[in-house]
C-alpha cells in the first residue's frame, strides 16, 4: 500500500510576480537574502572555481550554482505564495 501525497503547485507566473515581494518582506531570513544575492554574484563574476576560459568544464560550476539557486528559490517562493494564498482566505 503506498501513500500518495497531493502536493500544490504554484504557476511560473505566480512565483515570478511574487519574487520581488519575497526579496523585500522582513519576515524572510536575511541569510536567504544574502544567499541569493551571494549566489548570482558567483554566477555573474569572472571569478569562479574553475575558470571559465576553460571550455564547457568552466561553465559547469556556474550551472550547479544556478540549478541550486533556481531549485531553491522556486520551492520557497511555492511555500511564500501558497502561504500567502492561505493568510488571504481566513
Amino acid at each position: 500500500m503506498s501513500i500518495q501525497i497531493k502536493r500544490e503547485h504554484v504557476s511560473l507566473v505566480a512565483r515570478l510576480r511574487n519574487l520581488p515581494r519575497y526579496l523585500t518582506d522582513s519576515r524572510i531570513s536575511i541569510y536567504k537574502k544574502v544567499g541569493i544575492v551571494l549566489a548570482v554574484i558567483y554566477i555573474v563574476s569572472p571569478v569562479d572555481a574553475i575558470p571559465d576560459v576553460i571550455p564547457v568544464v568552466g561553465w559547469l560550476d556556474d550551472l550547479g550554482v544556478l540549478a541550486i539557486l533556481v531549485g531553491s528559490l522556486m520551492r520557497e517562493l511555492d511555500h511564500y505564495v501558497m502561504e500567502d494564498q492561505g493568510r488571504l482566505a481566513k
